[in-house]
């Protein structure tokens, strides 16, 4: 079966000069490398009491993204829940409007290097540390998952704008309100909870560590009986999965546009392993593979039609975007001709990521997601070639 730690392309790893050589992102990645090497030597158990989120490597990270993007406060939390997810829960419209992101490419004074000159946005990323060991993601890996998350901080996109608007005005601001709450008191307390009470947060979590560890379906029953009682909330849900998709492609431009799309496609094509990303049941279906190939051709279907309703668009086409994210800036008048080598050098690695992914799927005999893939390819127009 093919190999799908991708270590190789990382040989030479890629320069910071892509967005102007930041020696703060720099220093970030070597704090990441002592926190990464320690997440993916433990077990499962030994990760519940390990206190990252008040490491002296953690708060530098934290100070160093507060001077690179002028944020007022930057909360990086280290979460010990089962499943390997990463997430943010960035400003809105009405309460905390989320920062400037600025013009890419375009001279600063450099007495202002920051994004949001009012200095104060607070940034809230939280990242399962089972997302690191499960995909034994290394630290520039890690920064590529991580800046996507920040990404979401300085989406003023039209598409994201909408819905931001559309959500405001359905929920009357309540949803703002919940945001706030959400940003400031509820993940702030539950990674305390964390920190001094480990073995505590872990008992809370075996609810959905079962939930993640058992389950076999696609898509949640949950959700399944939701969409066929509510015809209005599958309608809202298709038209607002496709919106936000545009949201999901920006963040992961924005790590590329930083010097790390590279690193992101790797820990994208990653998650699409299914013999990793999965919990105990999946994974062990996954590993027989006539019980693989047939759970394949049920699932291909349903996890297509859920594109609709996901914001997050297949793993294949964020690998996809990033390319013709580089692509374009390689081809962009705009872009210092002293970066086109070192964004030369990147697509050259997403392209071999692009391939990787594919014929994973070959190896693995998943041929419904074969076929899917090239469909995909054409229409989107992946390089797996």
């Amino acid at each position: 079966m093919l190999k799908t730690n991708f270590e190789d392309i990382h040989k030479f790893p890629t320069m910071e000069a892509y967005f102007g050589a930041s020696g703060n992102l720099g220093k970030i990645v070597k704090n990441l490398e002592k926190i990464t090497s320690q997440i993916r030597g433990l077990s499962e158990m030994e990760m519940a009491t390990l206190n990252i989120n008040e490491s002296k490597e953690n708060l530098e990270i934290c100070a160093l993204f507060e001077k690179e993007f002028g944020f007022q406060k930057m909360i990086l939390c280290w979460d010990t829940s089962a499943s390997p997810n990463a997430f943010t829960i960035p400003g809105g419209l009405i309460l905390e409007s989320n920062p400037d992101p600025g013009q890419y490419f375009q001279p600063r004074n450099q007495k202002d290097r920051y994004y949001d000159r009012n200095h104060r946005y607070t940034c809230i990323v939280v990242v399962m540390m089972n997302l690191v060991r499960i995909l034994d993601l290394n630290a520039r890996e890690t920064m590529g998952v991580i800046l996507h998350e920040i990404g979401h901080n300085f989406d003023n996109t039209g598409g994201t704008t909408a819905f931001n608007l559309i959500l405001a005005i359905n929920s009357l601001g309540l949803t703002e309100i919940l945001y706030a709450v959400q940003r400031h008191l509820v993940l702030p307390g539950k990674a305390l909870i964390q920190n001094k009470f480990p073995w505590l947060w872990k008992i809370l979590d075996i609810p959905e560590s079962l939930a993640f560890n058992l389950n076999l379906f696609p898509v949640s029953i949950l959700d399944l009986s939701l969409w066929a009682l509510h015809l209005d909330l599958l309608i809202q849900q298709v038209i607002f999965g496709l919106m936000r998709q545009g949201g999901e492609e920006y963040s992961d431009e924005f790590a590329a546009t930083h010097g790390f799309g590279p690193d992101l496609a790797s820990a994208t094509a990653k998650m699409a392993d299914h013999t990793k990303m999965n919990g105990f049941a999946k994974r062990a279906m996954y590993s027989i593979p006539v019980i693989r190939t047939l759970y394949d051709l049920c699932e291909c279907p349903v996890m297509s039609l859920i594109q609709l309703f996901d914001e997050h668009p297949y793993d294949e086409n964020r690998i996809g975007n990033i390319a013709r994210k580089l692509e374009k800036d390689y081809n962009s008048p705009q872009v210092p001709k002293a970066m086109k080598p070192e964004i030369k050098k990147q697509l050259a690695m997403v392209y071999k990521l692009q391939r990787q992914n594919a014929e994973m799927s070959e190896d693995q005999q998943l041929y419904a997601t074969m076929i899917r893939q090239k469909i995909n390819a054409a229409i989107k127009g992946n390089k797996i070639e």
